[in-house]
């Protein structure tokens, strides 16, 4: 009881943060009761009060502590809130319809290849109903297509004209929420415009308050905008990423090798960047205070210099866009200034603690996201290993051991890192790299000791001479490229360098966790006990993965048709569990896969890490442009290919690459090309010499069937094709994916007639062409049911060989024929 007494008085702080995240986790398992909460929290703070004026501080700690768990409920509840304004953008946008808005631009506009992104803070809208604009609040998302050129900056207002929605929630079950990633950030609507004729700018001078809040976007946009101009491609890239905290216009190859190697944390502002930023400032304002004799006299300028750098401090985390790392590294540097300027003793759990209450009683919804739950664990298994540190931290007469010891804490800080965010990052991405620790200590000092400083060095003599600042992001760029070069080299390498496993438990993380905070503490362990524990940890997580099957009901067919947008993509998993993959395509938008966005989470969570078959239709980029990263990271046993030839170098480099990792890659026969147990079997409809016209007519056209079930697969086959299978095949199916994703082109009368669908599921984008009207109405006319993955999400069939069940994932309006 004393040493629990002990320990809520010296880290109260601590108590406090933690009660107020466990409410915050609370709302996942309780009701709304919003007037108890109230009542709760306002009778436990009076409580803490009275008992804090008594002096019987003890219970006054433990109702206040209770009183912070009940306000972490009530947050949790009001950040979750959707907007109810009927004048709300979120309100406005429910139509999906065109609207004019006026607002103000609330942030640097994020600019991509092909397209821009603006969140603007609206403050009147007007349709085609209204005559004059109406007031509206609350803050849009607008993507403009094509590459951005306007001259627009945080605080101007402008007037767009955009079409419109509610963002989308995840549309596969695993995949990524938009939607709840962008209530976090509390925008609650999306528009889209077609050009940037759609979007202009008003002349409406900023108003003092105005001039205020936006100067450090401000001053942000512009200061990217030249740091891009002088240093472009990847390089100017990874500048913008490291000073400014955008990652827009780093290239999907360059943060494929990022990740791969374990690096990819250095594209995020974080602790090392402001770290070494107040360095830079503490070192610039020292010299300049020891050169008067005066001040160095009468003050403690060691103590002048540190406060100095605050400021500029607080304006470079602005200028970095202030996402969670970055405020969380600013409250630590400024706790760690203010205890050096008084003279206190330096203890890193209340910082850690204050930085995470101040981020989470601002955003609660932050607790959530991986950049909060990494950039706080990395910090706290660092800590908690800091009895490791402090041998190789003491100075030796030996320079070539004080280098040596040096280089080894760099890696063990490194590994204490990986070993602290390795399940996190698992659990939110898949994905862990083998050689991080090692590949950190040489491409944080490129970066981070080379780049960053000289970017600085650059951003701060910008405003006195521009020709200085750009011969030192030149200096520092070689740095960044060296980096670049190291990353693409181990990229490049012929073995493994990261595991892409399914998303560990909950309970194996807490108990990870837990075990890992006993490793790390010297004082509660033994050294045998720790090396059981330990033995017990590895073989626990082994086992677990070991042993992990993929999640299916025995017996059953589960057949899912993905929502990829303009493209195509069916994963069929048999009743006895094995797993075949039908096409893997989608639109073409750069730095999207979705092997990598859709079918890798999916996968994933249903523990699924590699397939037995996978079947490419045709060469037609939307049904193969994400199957590269499925090849490499899912293994197929076989491929099946149709035979038609392909000049295009990514169909190409995909087969090359089934190559080189010793996968079959074939033509199948016309008929019985996979079978099981004699009631699973796989048919194909297309001749191995097929001479059709056009690549289309010439995909495999392929059935699967169980037992009395069957869905149909024809790929992006025309009328004409159709009717000479529906003329030669008893191609009779249960279900149908509507061939060329409902296009005008096909679907004949003839051909639905003799497959005699019950069921039609359409594998289409947000276009006007696909599915055409006139095809709708021939399923409408024939009086069989569809379904469209745009409306519904990813749809997925169970059977049992003879009924079916369908669930879509999203209950979407049910599209009508015009």
């Amino acid at each position: 009881m004393n040493s629990l007494r002990a320990f809520l008085d010296q880290q109260l702080l601590f108590c406090v943060t933690l009660f107020y995240i466990f409410g915050l986790l609370l709302i996942n398992f309780s009701a709304s009761l919003p007037t108890v909460e109230y009542i709760c929290f306002f009778v436990l703070t009076a409580a803490s009060l009275v008992f804090f004026a008594v002096r019987r501080n003890n219970l006054a700690r433990v109702f206040l502590c209770l009183s912070f768990f009940f306000a972490g409920i009530i947050s949790a509840h009001q950040s979750g809130k959707i907007p109810d304004s009927k004048n709300h953008i979120y309100t406005i946008s429910s139509k999906n319809s065109d609207i004019v808005l006026i607002g103000v631009l609330n942030s640097m506009v994020e600019k991509y290849e092909d397209h821009a992104q603006l969140v603007v803070l609206t403050n009147q809208y007007r349709t085609p109903l209204h005559e004059n604009f109406i007031p509206a609040t609350g803050k849009i998302i607008l993507r403009v297509q094509g590459r951005w050129d306007k001259d627009l900056l945080p605080g101007d207002t402008v007037i767009a004209r955009a079409k419109v929605s509610h963002p989308e929630p995840a549309s596969t079950e695993g995949g990524f929420d938009y939607k709840n990633y962008l209530s976090r950030k509390n925008i609650w609507a999306q528009g889209y415009l077609r050009s940037q004729v759609l979007i202009e700018h008003l002349e409406t001078p900023l108003i003092p308050f105005q001039q205020l809040r936006y100067l450090p976007e401000r001053i942000r946009a512009r200061l990217a905008d030249y740091v891009s101009k002088q240093i472009n491609g990847s390089d100017g890239g990874l500048y913008l990423a490291l000073l400014f905290g955008t990652k827009t216009l780093v290239d999907k190859e360059t943060i494929d090798h990022f990740q791969e190697t374990g690096v990819m944390h250095v594209l995020t502002i974080s602790g090392l960047h402001i770290s070494i930023f107040g360095v830079m400032l503490y070192t610039i304002f020292y010299f300049m205070l020891s050169r008067s004799e005066w001040l160095m006299l009468r003050t403690n300028i060691r103590k002048l210099a540190a406060l100095l750098s605050v400021i500029p401090l607080i304006i470079y985390s602005l200028l970095a866009g202030g996402n969670t790392p970055v405020i969380r590294a600013l409250f630590m540097a400024l706790v760690v200034i203010l205890a050096l300027i008084t003279d206190r003793r330096k203890s890193l759990l209340p910082l850690i603690s204050f930085a995470a209450f101040f981020i989470l009683l601002i955003q609660p919804a932050s607790l959530y996201t991986a950049s909060f739950q990494l950039s706080f664990a990395a910090v706290i298994a660092i800590l908690c290993g800091k009895e490791m540190l402090q041998p190789l931290l003491k100075t030796s007469d030996s320079t070539p051991l004080n280098i040596l010891n040096r280089l080894t804490a760099g890696l063990v800080v490194s590994l204490l890192a990986t070993i602290g965010v390795a399940p996190l990052l698992l659990f939110h991405f898949n994905h862990i790299s083998l050689i991080g620790p090692l590949t950190n200590l040489i491409v944080e000092p490129l970066i981070c000791l080379w780049g960053l400083p000289f970017g600085f060095a650059a951003l701060l003599s910008a405003p006195f001479s521009s020709t200085m600042a750009e011969i030192l992001l030149q200096i520092g760029n070689i740095g960044l490229h060296a980096a670049l070069i190291f990353t693409k080299w181990l990229y490049t390498l012929p073995f493994s360098i990261s595991l892409w496993l399914p998303a560990p438990p909950a309970v194996l993380l807490i108990v990870y966790y837990f075990i890992l905070f006993l490793l790390l503490q010297q004082k509660f362990l033994k050294r045998r006990s720790k090396v059981v524990l330990f033995s017990f940890c590895s073989v626990l997580i082994i086992g677990y993965y070991m042993l992990m099957t993929p999640i299916h009901e025995h017996g059953k067919t589960e057949i899912t048709c993905f929502s990829v947008g303009q493209g195509s993509s069916s994963l069929i998993v048999t009743p006895s569990g094995k797993t075949i993959l039908i096409d893997g395509g989608s639109g073409y938008s750069p730095g999207y896969n979705i092997g990598e966005t859709v079918l890798r989470p999916y996968l994933f969570t249903k523990h699924i890490r590699s397939l037995d078959h996978l079947i490419i239709t045709h060469p037609d980029s939307d049904h193969y442009n994400g199957l590269d990263f499925i090849i490499r990271h899912f293994s197929p046993r076989h491929i099946w290919i149709s035979s038609i030839p392909s000049k295009l170098s990514s169909y190409t480099n995909l087969i090359s690459h089934a190559h080189q990792h010793d996968i079959p890659v074939a033509t199948p026969k016309k008929g019985n090309f996979i079978s099981y147990n004699g009631k699973i079997r796989f048919d194909n409809f297309t001749e191995e010499d097929c001479s059709y016209e056009g690549d289309n007519d010439c995909g495999l056209v392929v059935r699967y069937q169980h037992e009395k079930f069957s869905m149909l697969f024809p790929a992006d086959i025309t009328e004409e094709r159709e009717k000479i299978v529906a003329g030669r095949e008893n191609i009779q199916s249960t279900v149908l994916l509507a061939p060329h994703h409902g296009s005008k082109s096909s679907s004949s009368s003839a051909f639905l007639k003799k497959v005699r669908p019950e069921e039609i599921i359409i594998s289409s984008g947000r276009s006007k062409y696909f599915p055409e009207q006139s095809v709708l109405k021939r399923y409408h006319s024939l009086n069989i049911r569809y379904n469209l993955t745009r409306e519904n999400g990813s749809i997925t069939l169970e059977s049992d060989g003879h009924k079916y069940l369908m669930n879509p994932t999203l209950k979407g309006d049910i599209l009508t024929p015009q």
